[in-house]
């Protein structure tokens, strides 16, 4: 009885413990309406940190994080230290697509210690230079959230790469 409930047990959390997949699926952006040759930040935090995103032709995306300058982020793009952290977090990783001047950006985003989510942005191309979020909606929930989050684009190369184990 007792190799029984633990058999049951140990089936139900690796259960909980696999993440949610991506409701998007993989698409190659065929779209001039983003500028690819760099990245997008956003400043925050009375513009004491930066947030930044890397979109590729692929469809696939970067959530780089926060960092204290654009600078801070260009240095770790350089010496390899930004590679490190994303190959280890699948969190870092998402999805994106763009239907007209409507960018919709997915990642798995960790919700607890057993269980991520997808969690999609939903944006407005202002135009190939800046991203206007507006709204953030967790796929578990009915509910979503409104932002108010606006990126702007800075050239820079070379990128990291988009070639991961995370997404096909």
């Amino acid at each position: 009885m007792m190799l029984c409930c633990l058999f049951v047990l140990m089936y139900g959390c690796d259960k909980m413990l696999e993440d949610e997949p991506f409701s998007l699926k993989k698409t190659p952006n065929n779209s001039v309406a983003l500028r690819l040759d760099g990245y997008y930040y956003e400043n925050y935090s009375n513009d004491s940190y930066v947030h930044v995103l890397i979109f590729y032709r692929n469809g696939v995306m970067i959530d780089g994080g926060s960092a204290h300058s654009t600078v801070e982020f260009e240095n770790w793009f350089r010496d390899n230290t930004f590679k490190s952290i994303i190959e280890r977090q699948k969190t870092r990783w998402g999805l994106y697509v763009i239907n007209d001047t409507i960018i919709k950006v997915e990642t798995i985003v960790p919700t607890g210690w057993l269980h991520r989510f997808a969690y999609t942005k939903f944006g407005i191309i202002l135009n190939d230079t800046t991203i206007h979020f507006y709204k953030n909606k967790e796929s578990w929930s009915d509910v979503s959230e409104a932002i108010d989050d606006t990126f702007h684009f800075k050239v820079f190369s070379p990128k990291p790469d988009s070639i991961n184990k995370y997404i096909p």
